[in-house]
């Protein structure tokens, strides 16, 4: 059986990496989207174990200590991380994955998984004036938080040249012909 392989999308919040990815799950489903935890709550319809494995914030500090994740990061004041397990079972397996991360996760999974099982794809947004309109747009979005966004944007998008492709998400059809061309050929 060939071994998998895991696709990471990074990028700055608002820049389009959840609908990238979910055109493509729906046109490629032998691709998977890993399971991944988080201390943040579940959102209406949001399943644990589906969406995301919702953890206290206690478990998720005793998963760190006992080194079950592959990658963490506390982000916006929740914790997210990759377990260990689901990766490394379905790598053996064959399993393809294909997950949305934030930038300090890239580069930790960049530093400790194999070359040949992870490409990465970062997604940047057109311009900072497009991306606050996209983030204005989104419903229940503070000003308080659109701003810690784009601050946070902008120091993401100085490591877009640690990735495999860099993809300008100005023209849906376009980035998501380049992010399927890209996948498909990893």
């Amino acid at each position: 059986m060939p071994r998998g392989k895991m696709i990471i999308v990074a990028g700055p919040s608002g820049s389009g990496k959840s609908t990238l990815i979910s055109k493509f799950l729906k046109l490629y489903p032998e691709y998977s989207f890993p399971t991944s935890a988080t201390t943040r709550k579940a959102r209406p319809g949001e399943q644990d174990g589906v969406q995301y494995h919702f953890l206290s914030i206690e478990d998720f500090e005793n998963n760190i200590e006992n080194n079950h994740f592959l990658e963490w990061a506390l982000v916006y004041g929740k914790y997210y991380g990759t377990l260990k397990s689901t990766i490394s079972q379905g790598l053996n397996e064959g399993k393809l994955f294909l997950k949305d991360i934030d930038i300090q996760g890239a580069r930790s999974l960049m530093t400790l998984l194999d070359k040949t099982d992870l490409k990465s794809i970062f997604i940047s947004p057109p311009s900072i004036e497009q991306l606050k309109a996209r983030l204005l747009a989104r419903p229940k979005e503070t000003d308080a938080n659109i701003e810690t966004r784009l601050e946070e944007a902008q120091s993401e998008m100085k490591g877009a040249y640690l990735f495999d492709i860099n993809i300008v998400n100005d023209n849906l059809d376009h980035a998501f012909e380049q992010f399927k061309d890209f996948i498909l050929s990893a």
